[in-house]
């Protein structure tokens, strides 16, 4: 089929007969400016409805996640289960496999999400792109007697003193990250030198993909990213999260009353509001993050 570019923003196929293009996850009908298949968010009065009925202003790619940071917010927000993959295109979906009792046969329900991130998350934040991948990352000193070179990677980012992964990592995650996001990170394993970044600006209230950084007793400290909240606790991403021998990359929470800074690379307008995560995170304090 020939390829075409439209008002959509994105390449698709266009059907030798009838009026509908194909694009990587559903079909658009031209004539009558709508998908083929149901929004499951239901943003709008029509789940079939496109670009918010303003194809002028805003466009509509395929309907998929613009970043897999995206996508995995959204898995994480609503309970969905299923695999996130990329598209042809460059942007993501949520592919979930299911039995269709009627059919008898199994299916695959795909996930869309283009305008619940636009409304949710905004702008892309490279570094969330990178930090959810490492997820599942764990100092292995303490417990096999040899390192992680995984953890080892983050901790060169830092120049200074350490000698094995049980050594505390948290600093290197962040700066292992922002690193390989194009910035330049503090080049320290102090989780406090977060807090005087040069690269990053200040802010009083947690936003969605900051870096937020802990103080705790004689100078001590742990930094992460912020990703949500959980009743009144924040959700963070980080490194070296977990009991003694068990630090790993994952997500848990933090009571807000040791925060001692937010920071913000320079440059981004993040969201100010927190999606409220449902999933039960163990609270870590100072013990859980050395």
């Amino acid at each position: 089929m020939p390829c075409h570019k439209t008002h959509t923003g994105n390449l698709h196929e266009k059907e030798q007969t009838g009026s509908t293009n194909a694009f990587q996850l559903r079909r658009w009908d031209s004539r009558i400016g709508r998908w083929m298949s149901p929004d499951p968010y239901g943003q709008y009065h029509s789940p079939y409805l496109g670009m918010g009925n303003n194809p002028i202003s805003n466009v509509d790619p395929d309907g998929g996640f613009e970043t897999r940071f995206g996508a995995w917010l959204y898995r994480l927000f609503s309970g969905a289960d299923g695999e996130i993959f990329e598209t042809n295109y460059g942007d993501w979906g949520i592919s979930q496999t299911y039995f269709d009792e009627k059919a008898g046969v199994n299916g695959i329900k795909m996930t869309f999400g283009w305008e619940w991130e636009k409304n949710n998350i905004g702008n892309a934040m490279p570094w969330m792109d990178l930090a959810i991948g490492e997820i599942g990352v764990k100092e292995t000193f303490e417990k096999l007697g040899h390192n992680n070179p995984r953890v080892m990677e983050y901790l060169k980012t830092t120049g200074s003193w350490w000698k094995n992964d049980k050594t505390p990592w948290c600093s290197g995650f962040c700066n292992w990250t922002m690193n390989e996001s194009g910035y330049s990170g503090t080049n320290s394993a102090k989780a406090r030198s977060w807090n005087k970044w040069q690269g990053g600006e200040r802010h009083d209230k947690p936003l969605l993909g900051s870096i937020v950084v802990f103080g705790y007793r004689e100078g001590a400290g742990h930094v992460g990213f912020v990703v949500g909240k959980t009743q009144n606790r924040l959700v963070v991403l980080g490194g070296n999260q977990g009991s003694k021998g068990n630090g790993r990359v994952k997500l848990s929470a933090f009571n807000k009353g040791k925060v001692i800074g937010y920071i913000v690379p320079k440059g981004h307008q993040l969201k100010h509001s927190l999606l409220n995560l449902k999933s039960n995170y163990k609270t870590l304090n100072y013990d859980s993050t050395r």
